[in-house]
């Protein structure tokens, strides 16, 4: 069976997913929960990574105008920020391979 992979924003009412994949993702911290981006930056968007309908792996996009300009950059207050992915299983090689895969995707 081929996996059906999907890239797309995360709707407002797909926040529990989000948070869901912060508590258990290894790269996951406090400052990539949404009630800290909503409390930093008042607006923002998740990217996430779908296989099968499942969100698997995501990066949280803040936009700050500066001028004429949109520029991706990091709240204030916010420590570290970047792709966050679920424990994934198996031999390291096919780990890694998957890990690529996603962040070459994004």
């Amino acid at each position: 069976m081929a996996t059906k992979t999907e890239i797309r924003p995360l709707r407002d009412d797909e926040s529990q997913i989000w948070d869901e994949l912060v508590a258990i993702s290894p790269q996951g911290s406090v400052f990539c929960y949404s009630w800290w981006i909503k409390a930093t930056t008042g607006r923002f968007q998740v990217l996430g990574y779908f296989e099968n309908g499942r969100l698997i792996a995501g990066i949280p996009l803040y936009f700050k105008r500066k001028f004429l300009l949109s520029i991706l950059t990091m709240p204030k207050l916010t420590q570290t920020w970047g792709i966050l992915i679920e424990p994934l299983s198996g031999k390291r090689v096919k780990v890694a391979s998957k890990e690529m895969e996603i962040i070459r995707a994004f």
